[in-house]
């Protein structure tokens, strides 16, 4: 197995420490607004979709806690690090970063009114680490995923966090879709961008429910030490995961890569 060839897992990693999910949603509402141009930026340099979404129609209240893309700072924002001490010092070390390693730390909860399905899209990142800080209607709410039709490194045919079209569908992806099983509501995970899509699912359930992901944006992606380290951590980690493990294979193959 190669790291490439895992397209979804839970990762190996210390478990998260305990926090207040409900004054982490309090965190998001209270500085949305007052972050929103750490969120614009970090938009315009991803060809993010959400300037020409209607608000209704997409999913995320994006908010950026940590920002440092530039090189340099401001770094932490709205005093997330003192309100949450503990879990500000687990986004860098859960996956083995200095915090000059990591241009920006994203939250995508779930907007509190949304139902129904997102859009299939990739993200802009090529590492794919992930985190969920809550995900309370796990048991109805899914994160589905599509496999490239071929083995390609990279879906650079397809843009970044825009919808796929239909004709990209049909050219690009195979149809099957398969649902990521998530192992628990506070886990970490990878996502692989570069050989899948993914669309979130809201069921009416779960309108109003904690689903708050979030990513970390690198500066490492071209260290090749790193780049071994995760590749061994994405690679142990679906092998001890292997029930929730998502690889990548041809059409009508019975077996992920090997």
């Amino acid at each position: 197995m190669e790291a490439i060839d895992v397209l979804y897992t839970p990762l190996d990693v210390p478990e998260q420490p305990e926090y207040d999910v409900a004054e982490l949603r309090k965190w998001i509402s209270d500085n949305y607004e007052p972050l929103s141009k750490y969120r614009e930026f970090i938009g315009q340099q991803s060809g993010s979709a959400e300037p020409v979404f209607e608000e209704g129609d997409y999913p995320w209240d994006i908010i950026v806690p940590y920002f440092n893309l530039l090189g340099n700072g401001p770094g932490w924002l709205g005093g997330f690090d003192e309100k949450f001490p503990e879990l500000s010092k687990y986004v860098f070390d859960a996956f083995g970063l200095d915090s000059e390693e990591v241009g920006a730390f994203v939250l995508l909860p779930i907007r509190q009114e949304y139902e129904g399905y997102g859009f299939w899209h990739r993200d802009v990142d090529t590492v794919g680490f992930r985190m969920y800080l809550d995900f309370e209607g796990m048991d109805d709410d899914k994160l589905l995923m599509k496999r490239t039709k071929v083995p390609y490194n990279k879906t650079d045919f397809i843009p970044f966090n825009v919808p796929i079209t239909d004709e990209q569908h049909e050219t690009f992806m195979q149809k099957e879709i398969i649902e990521c099983k998530i192992k628990s509501r506070n886990q970490c995970f990878f996502l692989n961008n570069q050989r899948s899509i993914h669309v979130t699912y809201t069921a009416k359930e779960s309108v109003g429910k904690a689903r708050i992901a979030s990513f970390v944006v690198g500066k490492f992606e071209n260290n090749l030490e790193f780049k071994r380290s995760y590749d061994d951590l994405i690679v142990r980690s679906a092998e001890k995961f292997k029930d929730y493990a998502i690889l990548w294979k041809k059409e009508g193959e019975t077996n992920g890569t090997k």
